[in-house]
């Protein structure tokens, strides 16, 4: 509705919906890439009830499209305020984002980065987790680099990365998180997977 992202949340198996206003949002600034790319959110739910939601963001002018997070514990009744995910401190375009809820309650949000490309083109994938634990603060620790090689959105002969970020998503285990992205190491795309460990603190 307009740019607002809105919850659709149905107790009655799909009877019926009631919409909440997670967060108004701003359209993406631009880019100097071609691949497809919205503000379209990614969600997940915690095994205690807690809902979170994801997504890219252009409101902040001057810093590149930034990654936004909003967490509810209400069944979605009301939304914490947008935290900015990422800790880049230039104009880097962040992007595509997907988020998880492991088992001990943090939250964990991977993107597409090109924080490290000057040019903002080409990407690398990274990921920042909140702290364990019931009841403690949603704020997200250090923004950690996935990826050992950047990609190259334009390396695809066939669709030349028109849909790089569709191939994003991001799942989590037992002391592991595992982002998938997609990878144009090889001068195609590629579907890559990184198990990451998470044993220790996310803020060290």
């Amino acid at each position: 509705m307009g740019n607002t992202l809105l919850l659709g949340r149905s107790t009655d198996k799909g009877a019926s919906y009631q919409t909440t206003s997670v967060s108004s949002v701003t359209p993406l600034q631009a880019r100097p890439t071609a691949y497809r790319a919205t503000v379209y959110p990614a969600a997940a739910a915690g095994a205690d009830g807690s809902l979170v939601v994801a997504w890219a963001d252009g409101r902040n002018a001057g810093h590149g499209n930034d990654i936004l997070a909003s967490r509810s514990l209400n069944n979605g009744a009301s939304w914490s305020a947008p935290l900015v995910v990422n800790s880049d401190s230039g104009a880097a375009d962040q992007l595509m984002p997907a988020v998880t809820v492991g088992s001990d309650g943090a939250v964990t949000v991977a993107w597409l980065d090109t924080r490290n490309d000057p040019a903002r083109v080409n990407y690398d994938v990274y990921m920042a987790r909140t702290t364990p634990g019931a009841g403690l603060g949603f704020s997200f620790g250090t923004n950690q680099r996935v990826t050992s090689v950047a990609s190259n959105p334009n390396n695809d002969p066939q669709l030349q990365g028109s849909l790089i970020g569709d191939y994003f998503a991001i799942g989590a285990g037992a002391g592991l998180v595992y982002p998938v992205w997609t990878d144009t190491r090889n001068n195609n795309e590629d579907i890559y997977l990184a198990p990451v460990s998470v044993s220790s603190p996310p803020n060290n």
